[in-house]
């Protein structure tokens, strides 16, 4: 390979400053050296910690020198054990989830590269995948499914009834567009009040990529929030314990009690596509700004609904004449 028998790898914010990676290092070892700038926020290091319990349970995560000689194999190993893998509701992991543990896999790899300790031939490639169609709620759909919150089951033992805090999560979720981890892990004091405004702040530790911001807090947003039972330090709408799994489980129901039809079914990003997609008809630097996002291509691509905005824009041409 051409590179030194040991590297030493300085990085001033990640607290390992003295310590050596080798050959005989693991991909474990390159997230602890590099676990500040990787995963910035408490969701992402979450994720990558899943992923190095997998890889571990399932290769014995082998050396550096070892994914040097035949990486391919491993992780052909590593995706067919995933795949072959039950989830929580007995199916078999998706492309798509497989992808999500490759991309973490793939990061370490590239810093291992860049360290030296991989062949610059190194790579991980993806699997092939069906993109779910992109579902955008409309206003209307929104306030059907936030009549039907009591269809909610959990979570019990807390001072908040299901139903109240499950329309608080669909309406919150709509007005302020905040991401899912984002959603269920604001406490009470992240929002900020001065006479008629109020804020929302986003911290650094439950940002995606450790980004903060503060997103407005409109007054059906407030009304929604100060019916649930706020514990200081605790998240307002989360509850000790959860998991993703557990929130989409009791969002599928609210869906079948509304009656959506299958195809216009979804996860919680259609609330936020649904904040986008409002929002951009009206100010797009605003939308850009409340969602989080570096350019407001990626608002318009991924997340707004143009063909619904397209429509309204016209029906208002009509209206004129």
């Amino acid at each position: 390979m051409g590179h030194a028998p040991w590297l030493r790898i300085f990085c001033a914010d990640s607290g390992n400053d003295g310590q050596f990676l080798g050959p005989h290092s693991t991909l474990e070892d390159v997230y602890r050296h590099r676990q500040l700038p990787l995963a910035r926020s408490e969701g992402t290091r979450r994720a990558y910690e899943e992923t190095l319990a997998l890889w571990k349970a399932l290769t014995g995560s082998p050396p550096l020198f070892r994914l040097a000689e035949d990486l391919e194999a491993v992780l052909g190993c590593f995706v067919a054990q995933l795949q072959a893998r039950p989830t929580r509701t007995g199916r078999k992991m998706t492309n798509a989830t497989v992808n999500k543990h490759l991309r973490h896999v793939r990061r370490l790899v590239n810093l291992a590269r860049q360290a030296e300790l991989l062949p610059r031939a190194a790579r991980v490639r993806l699997l092939p995948e069906e993109r779910e169609p992109k579902v955008v709620w409309t206003p209307e759909e929104i306030e059907l499914l936030a009549r039907h919150a009591d269809a909610a089951t959990g979570p019990r033992g807390t001072p908040t009834r299901p139903a109240v805090r499950w329309r608080a999560v669909l309406l919150v979720g709509y007005l302020t567009g905040l991401r899912k981890y984002e959603l269920f892990h604001f406490t009470p004091e992240d929002i900020q009040r001065n006479g008629h405004l109020a804020w929302l702040r986003v911290r650094r530790e439950v940002a995606k990529q450790g980004k903060p911001r503060t997103v407005p807090l409109v007054p059906r947003a407030l009304r929604e929030l100060d019916r649930v039972v706020m514990v200081p330090g605790q998240p307002v709408l989360g509850w000790p314990g959860w998991t993703h799994g557990q929130a989409d489980y009791q969002l599928v129901r609210i869906q079948q009690a509304a009656g959506l039809p299958p195809h216009r079914r979804a996860k919680f990003k259609a609330l936020r596509r649904a904040c986008a997609t409002q929002l951009l008809r009206h100010n797009p630097s605003v939308a850009r700004m409340v969602l989080g996002h570096v350019d407001i291509s990626t608002t318009e691509t991924y997340y707004a609904d143009l063909a619904q905005m397209a429509h309204q824009a016209f029906s208002c041409l009509q209206g004129a004449t």
